[in-house]
């Protein structure tokens, strides 16, 4: 054999080394995207962002090329659209996370509210990142103690314990989206407190939860946590339909009445939903004159005798006096700034769950008074009102876009207002497109 036949030869076989070393590394680098552990210092997790748990506005876009989750729409800390994500740890040590951001709008989407264990709760927790047109890997960072978004920041260390935890991002600026994300290993640590459960959201047992706009039977939330920032809305342990956690409602007295707790949660517009709840009054709860519940509404509500305006409307659920249970609505109709009621010939009991279903479909357009509503307690029908003009102009805005979260006692003086702090229960919202009647609480 030749001197050039060897030398052809020789350089094939390296050839053959190197294509073969190059496959291995790849497979090698193809199976570390695939753990599902994080062992070593410097050794990075990839959380498969379709295993994210959303709630609206925030959602899973699937296109043929990616996959990431993101909200269309601006929300404060309150109303933002929630990800969860659940990992396992397999031992103590210090965590960073990083995550393939994109900014649709620059600087107006560049930053989600992101913690680990428990929902962010206060803009210290908002992530910043540089504004970026195309998904680019940001370590996340927390704005801590500083006013305006920084994205300079070193990246946030968590002390982690070996178990299974929850990573909850929230919602903040429409446009803001992110594909992937990832934890990695920057320390070891000797001691450390034992890892929070990690439960996952349970969906009512009658109808999965992915057919709901939105759900929530708090069992995510850590016990006495106050729901929405709001100290008189308390989750609480073993108070639920069957003895899971619950949300407890306190109703402080007030010159007029109670205290008025109000908060709200985007969903997608729709002319008709139904609104599913459990209900409990403690045992010394005082109906007196009346209160509110929750109910739906759109962009804008009306409330508290307002004047009418042609974008504002809701409907919401009242007791009345001794718990004769009411649909309140404000409508383009009414006959006065104050709202109109449909009351039911049953009551209200206390001490014992009752499930309510609130059908509303709103009028189709706004020359038309075609708007419906019916009441449920238990898979039974004891209240209604037809031919309703809720909405005076027309528009995905005036549709049905917010479940409107709102307790209390009023009334406009203190004849309504309880003697003492009385308290209720909530458990199991959801928002079912279409009709939906919960015959039965937890179901």
């Amino acid at each position: 054999m030749s001197s050039k036949h060897i030398a052809i030869l020789f350089i094939s076989l390296c050839l053959t080394v190197v294509v073969g070393l190059m496959f291995l590394n790849s497979k090698t680098k193809q199976a570390s995207r695939e753990v599902s552990q994080v062992n070593a210092v410097g050794e990075y997790f990839y959380v498969n962002i379709e295993d994210a748990k959303t709630s609206p506005p925030m959602t899973l876009t699937e296109t043929s090329t990616e996959k990431y989750i993101g909200q269309e729409v601006g929300t404060d800390l309150n109303n933002g659209g929630k990800a969860i994500f659940t990992v396992q740890i397999p031992e103590n040590g210090t965590y960073k996370l990083s995550g393939q951001v994109k900014s649709k709008n620059g600087l107006a989407s560049n930053s989600f509210y992101i913690n680990i264990n428990q929902s962010p709760n206060t803009d210290a927790h908002i992530w910043d990142f540089s504004p970026t047109t195309s998904f680019t890997a940001k370590d996340v960072t927390w704005r801590g103690s500083n006013t305006e978004p920084l994205t300079n920041l070193p990246a946030k260390q968590f002390t982690l314990c070996k178990g299974q935890h929850q990573i909850i991002i929230v919602g903040r600026e429409a446009g803001a989206y992110l594909r992937e994300l990832s934890l990695l290993k920057t320390g070891t640590t000797a001691t450390c407190n034992p890892a929070p459960t990690a439960t996952p959201l349970r969906p009512a047992p009658s109808l999965p939860s992915k057919n709901s706009v939105y759900s929530e039977n708090f069992e995510s939330y850590t016990s006495n946590t106050s729901w929405r920032s709001n100290g008189r809305l308390k989750v609480t342990e073993n108070c639920g339909v069957d003895n899971t956690k619950c949300l407890r409602v306190a109703y402080v007295p007030t010159t007029n009445g109670s205290e008025r707790l109000q908060t709200s949660v985007a969903i997608p517009p729709a002319n008709e939903y139904t609104l599913n709840y459990d209900l409990f009054f403690e045992n010394d709860f005082e109906f007196v004159k009346g209160g509110k519940l929750p109910g739906l509404s759109p962009n804008t509500y009306t409330t508290g005798c307002q004047q009418q305006v042609p974008y504002g409307w809701s409907v919401r659920l009242m007791w009345r006096p001794s718990g004769v249970p009411t649909i309140y609505w404000y409508d383009q109709n009414r006959p006065g700034d104050c709202g109109e009621s449909a009351y039911a010939d049953v009551r209200f009991e206390k001490n014992k769950w009752q499930a309510l279903s609130l059908y509303v479909k709103v009028n189709d357009a706004s020359s038309t008074s075609n708007g419906q509503m019916q009441l449920y307690i238990n898979g039974k029908s004891i209240a209604s009102a037809n031919n309703i003009k809720f909405r005076g102009e027309n528009g995905d805005h005036t549709k049905i876009t917010r479940f409107f979260f709102s307790t209390f006692f009023g009334g406009n003086n203190s004849t309504w207002s309880p003697s003492k702090t009385v308290y209720s229960r909530f458990d199991n919202f959801a928002v079912y497109p279409g009709l939906r009647i919960r015959s039965a609480p937890g179901q």
